[in-house]
């Protein structure tokens, strides 16, 4: 006879599809090889000027032979500022997520002295999310694929990791989800902006309203000096500019209000004129960039889950086994839970493609499923399994007398009756025997554990 114990279960715990740390993960971009462009890389660099352009190179780099870093001259990680006009350019990589990926983790290292507001952007999001061709031209920026973190205010290497990048550190509004076996885009973006804003520095040119020039004295002759004065109204910060008429020399006070001038032998008529202008202003550039970024060690992880390809034999009797064939199980025993049809099976041999179970008793015709206990993630078989029994080989059900069957266990339960009462039959505790499962009226999963 069976003995079950009631329990109400409000979460199905034992069933958590969530990655934990130091799970071993399976490599989309790996820091050692592309991550670090290394080689055939794969990266992509959108530059739009000869200078401050994303380079491959040599001069910034955390493990390796290479880095990638901005650079105004094909080799070491300088800029020119402000540069011909604005600009924003990307050095990306597309790659693919797998179907059976979870669970995606994305890290990198970064170093960036720069601490203008223009920052350093990078983007992750599916490609078919990003406009075709990118803009370079400065005057369009992409949004709604971007992190909130700026690569800038690091002038030392710092290690950026993400184990959520489709929940943390995005911008307000951000409703990307993980959608495993399609394309994705990884960008890192530098930017120049206003670079052909400049503002002026005092002292500012202000010119005279009007003005007049006087001299001294007032009648002139031929071999004699003669003092010219320029008398303004208002202004400052303003040059001058004298020039004399024929026969007539300045002697001195060139580029002051007051000049002295000689007339010649050969003057007959002319003056001293005083020539007002500007001078060239004072600039500062109102340009901004995103410093001088580099990048490398760049990682993109998932967790893959479970997959049951088959099994053999495809029937057997309780007791003897089974091998599941698939991949990405549990490496030992220890690090898998196997059940048919709800029951949790023995397990006599174990690797991450293979798993050998002994059938449970009591059951008929079901599926397979397979827990990794260390990714907990779950998996089903394809097909179901059919137990067997050899001692009802030739048997026949007969109505009559009635004795084909054991006799029905009837018991009390405290589980809230209903005219839609579903029941289940599963290994909810996984202690190998069946318990039953109910929901209804009562508002809350039910469980009859059973204690024989």
């Amino acid at each position: 006879m069976k003995n079950f114990v009631l329990r109400n279960i409000l979460t199905a715990s034992f069933m958590l599809l969530v990655a934990i740390s130091g799970i071993a993960q399976s490599i989309v971009i790996n820091p050692a090889s592309d991550g670090s462009f290394e080689g055939s890389h794969g990266w992509t660099l959108m530059n739009k000027y000869t200078v401050n352009k994303w380079l491959v190179g040599t001069d910034q780099k955390t493990a390796g032979s290479s880095g990638a870093y901005l650079s105004n001259n094909n080799s070491t990680n300088m800029l020119t500022s402000p540069q011909a006009a604005d600009s924003r350019i990307y050095i990306y990589k597309d790659i693919f997520i797998p179907a059976n990926a979870t669970s995606v983790a994305l890290s990198f290292k970064y170093k960036n002295s720069g601490t203008d507001a223009s920052g350093g952007r990078f983007l992750f999001e599916q490609v078919s999310d990003f406009p075709n061709p990118m803009p370079t031209d400065g005057n369009r920026i992409i949004l709604g694929n971007q992190f909130n973190t700026m690569l800038n205010n690091s002038p030392s290497w710092t290690t950026y990791t993400n184990s959520t990048p489709f929940s943390t550190d995005r911008p307000a509004g951000y409703s990307g989800v993980l959608t495993p076996g399609r394309n994705y885009r990884l960008a890192f973006e530098w930017a120049a902006l206003s670079q052909a804003s400049y503002t002026e520095l005092p002292p500012f040119c202000d010119l005279p309203t009007s003005g007049n020039t006087s001299r001294n004295p007032s009648i002139l002759h031929r071999d004699m000096d003669v003092v010219f004065t320029f008398n303004p109204t208002g202004g400052s910060n303003y040059s001058i500019n004298w020039t004399a008429s024929e026969n007539m020399t300045i002697l001195s006070g060139q580029g002051t209000h007051q000049v002295t001038v000689h007339l010649g032998s050969a003057w007959t008529k002319g003056e001293a004129t005083a020539n007002l202008s500007c001078p060239d202003g004072n600039y500062v550039s109102n340009g901004k960039n995103s410093g001088p970024l580099a990048i490398d060690e760049v990682s993109l992880t998932y967790i893959p889950t479970p997959k049951i390809n088959s099994f053999s034999p495809l029937s057997a009797q309780p007791g003897e086994s089974v091998t599941l064939t698939g991949e990405y199980f549990g490496a030992t025993a220890a690090n898998n839970v196997v059940t048919l049809g709800g029951v949790k099976c023995a397990i006599t041999a174990a690797s991450s493609t293979s798993i050998t179970v002994s059938v449970p008793s009591r059951l008929a015709m079901d599926y397979f499923t397979v827990l990794n206990t260390t990714t907990k993630l779950i998996c089903t078989s394809p097909s179901r399994f059919v137990t067997k029994n050899t001692a009802l080989a030739g048997k026949s059900y007969l109505a009559s007398p009635g004795n084909s069957f054991q006799a029905p266990v009837t018991f009390a339960t405290s589980f809230t009756s209903a005219f839609d009462q579903k029941f289940i039959l599963s290994d909810m505790d996984m202690d190998g025997k069946t318990d039953i499962v109910s929901y209804s009226t009562a508002g809350v999963p039910q469980v009859l554990r059973n204690t024989s």
